[in-house]
């Protein structure tokens, strides 16, 4: 396979629309001719893995941070920053980031990091992409077909695997054309009326301008009436930043943070309780890496304590002072442990490349 062939059936795994604005997630670094035999997975391009997948004839970085957060001003080989991409351009050496994309998808790295409390639900939610725009158009009954197949072929009616969807109700339409016009029905002057049907299908952006052209040019009217209507996106089930998990059965803090611990493989984590916080949690939240931001929408949905990475000294102060009890593990120790599983998947997902994970990718900390 080449590059951009696994690109493509990477970003049917982790949509790259999940991933949050300030994410520079996707090709960090190739091109699209590139053959792909190895994949090699790891948190962070490190020079100490970038080195290991060179020595080990990797094609493929598939990195879960980006490591292009910050560009550098210059590229300066020398720079231990540039270095790790410099090297990785000279062996040709693509590398790849799903990162807050991958967070987001049913079964990614917020869900595996919430297992074993249960299933949960985003705390902040996904929305579907696709049409946008609804154009609605009047239209005499022997004119229906020609109408909505031309703004069918121009890009309207595309619901998810669906073409040419499209809603059609009868109803009677009347007007009065001035002097000057010339009316495909009746004359100027007149009231008229016509058996019409109402005609809407939905629309993206990106082909407004080529749909109206083409339903005005397949319009018997010289003045058809036109609706826009502009459609809210709608939420993906499942899909989005954080999750807000029920306990089937109420726990305290340290047995939250004990289950935690033992889940992702750590030493040590961090707990504080909360100005009057419960002495059982029932409702918890959790987001991996630095999940501050989304304490706002944890507190809404009844959580009582939240699980994260890492939090700033004032974010935790907010959060307590909130109600809010923490279970701080450390940044990427609530991501690293998500690979384990997700070398299966995309081993099956890619069975002509050889998937492996990194070896000496680690976090840069350790407990003493």
């Amino acid at each position: 396979m080449q590059l951009a062939d696994v690109e493509q059936s990477l970003e049917e795994l982790f949509p790259l629309h999940l991933a949050e604005s300030w994410d520079p997630v996707g090709r960090q670094l190739g091109r699209d001719g590139q053959p792909i035999r190895r994949m090699m997975l790891t948190i962070d391009a490190t020079e100490a893995v970038v080195e290991e997948a060179i020595a080990g004839k990797v094609d493929l970085l598939l990195a879960y941070h980006p490591v292009l957060f910050h560009p550098p001003k210059r590229w300066d080989g020398d720079d231990p920053d540039v270095r790790p991409l410099t090297r990785a351009a000279a062996h040709e050496l693509a590398i790849w980031s799903p990162h807050t994309a991958f967070d987001a998808i049913p079964g990614g790295v917020t869900d595996w990091l919430v297992q074993p409390f249960g299933s949960g639900k985003p705390l902040r939610s996904a929305h579907t992409l696709g049409a946008n725009r609804k154009i609605t158009v009047f239209v005499p009954h022997k004119d229906h077909e020609r109408v909505r197949d031309a703004m069918a072929n121009a890009g309207a009616g595309s619901i998810g695997a669906y073409r040419e969807c499209s809603f059609s109700a009868p109803g009677t339409g009347m007007f009065r054309g001035l002097d000057g016009t010339s009316p495909s029905v009746g004359v100027p002057g007149e009231l008229e009326s016509v058996e019409e049907l109402r005609l809407e299908m939905v629309c993206p952006d990106t082909q407004i301008s080529a749909v109206l052209d083409a339903l005005r040019q397949a319009h018997p009217y010289e003045e058809p009436a036109i609706d826009i209507i502009t459609l809210l996106p709608q939420p993906q089930p499942n899909t989005g930043a954080g999750r807000v998990v029920k306990l089937e059965k109420s726990k305290s803090l340290k047995q939250l943070a004990e289950l935690a611990r033992t889940h992702l493989g750590v030493d040590g984590l961090a707990i504080a309780d909360a100005d009057g916080a419960p002495k059982k949690h029932k409702v918890m939240a959790a987001c991996p890496g630095s999940g501050a931001e989304l304490i706002p929408e944890a507190t809404a949905a009844g959580a009582t304590v939240f699980l994260t990475g890492e939090m700033k000294h004032h974010e935790q102060l907010g959060a307590l002072r909130n109600g809010m009890s923490l279970i701080l593990a450390g940044h990427t120790n609530t991501e690293r442990g998500v690979f384990k599983p997700w070398t299966k998947v995309l081993q099956e997902a890619f069975p002509t490349i050889k998937i492996m994970r990194s070896r000496r990718d680690r976090h840069p900390l350790r407990w003493i």
